[in-house]
């Protein structure tokens, strides 16, 4: 009786989490990718200004996905015209987004081709250690929880991905294969205190366990944690600089917390709509 009964119970789980599934595949796919709703326009009369205004930065940004930050670190630079361009060509090209079961309860999404193969979306426009990447292309139950890394050199992301698996370093062009990504600096730092920040995160949070927990008990912790999630990892390299990214305050520090964080200025986007960050 009481095997009959369990057998019941697991069936019934099963059958849940996979209504859970096709739903959140049905309800979240559309969200995926942010294809421009208004027209490419020829950028050329304002990248040959000598000064950009205001409303040159935020037509720019709607164009390319690149924000004030990338645009005046490279408007000295002799090809500055053909770079800008490129990544406008990137930001609205046109691309079909395949939504994979990577898990029993968790989705991904991915840039493909008319026909189904894997592609690179765009270009990740010079990436340094520091930065925080982050995503929205996986969902769990309906939930579009996303996923966070720490750049600590121009290739290559401190992640924590898989739960109960140890954190890792991964290259960075992974990144490109999502259909939105958004990449951030912290406001007014220099180069040479955010690449302290990656070094303490990679000598203290590499091989660290995921647990989503991490953080519940313990977030302002002095020490090095013993486990990480991918938010918490992001959270504590900048908190043992004595900066507190995660203004809200919860126990759990969550992938929207940083996105929302007042604290970063954004370098550049893909596949977002550019009026979410105006």
């Amino acid at each position: 009786m009481k095997k009959r009964i369990f057998s019941i119970i697991a069936l019934s789980v099963a059958f849940i989490l996979a209504v859970y599934g096709i739903l959140s595949v049905v309800t979240l796919h559309n969200n995926a990718f942010f294809s421009p709703d208004y027209p490419e326009i020829d950028l050329t009369k304002i990248l040959l200004k000598d000064e950009f205004a205001d409303e040159d930065y935020k037509t720019l940004f709607y164009q390319t996905g690149l924000g004030k930050y990338a645009i005046d670190s490279i408007k000295n630079d002799d090809d500055f015209v053909e770079i800008v361009k490129s990544f406008q060509s990137n930001f609205f090209k046109k691309h079909n987004v395949e939504c994979v079961r990577e898990a029993i309860t968790t989705c991904m999404e991915y840039n493909t081709t008319e026909n189904g193969a894997y592609t690179q979306g765009f270009e990740i426009f010079q990436a340094k250690p520091g930065y925080v990447l982050i995503m929205e292309a996986s969902h769990s139950f309906g939930w579009r929880h996303g996923h966070t890394g720490l750049v600590v050199d121009k290739n290559s992301v401190l992640e924590a991905p898989i739960i109960f698996e140890p954190t890792s370093i991964y290259g960075i062009s992974s990144w490109t294969y999502y259909p939105n990504f958004i990449m951030l600096r912290l406001k007014d730092a220099t180069d040479e205190q955010l690449a302290l920040i990656a070094k303490d995160a990679k000598d203290d949070l590499l091989g660290i366990t995921y647990s989503p927990l991490a953080g519940v008990f313990n977030k302002k912790q002095g020490n090095a944690p013993k486990t990480v999630q991918c938010a918490y990892l992001v959270w504590y390299s900048f908190y043992k600089q004595g900066i507190n990214i995660d203004k809200n305050g919860d126990s759990i520090v969550t992938v929207q917390n940083i996105k929302n964080s007042d604290m970063f200025e954004v370098v550049q986007i893909y596949g977002y709509n550019p009026s979410l960050f105006m």
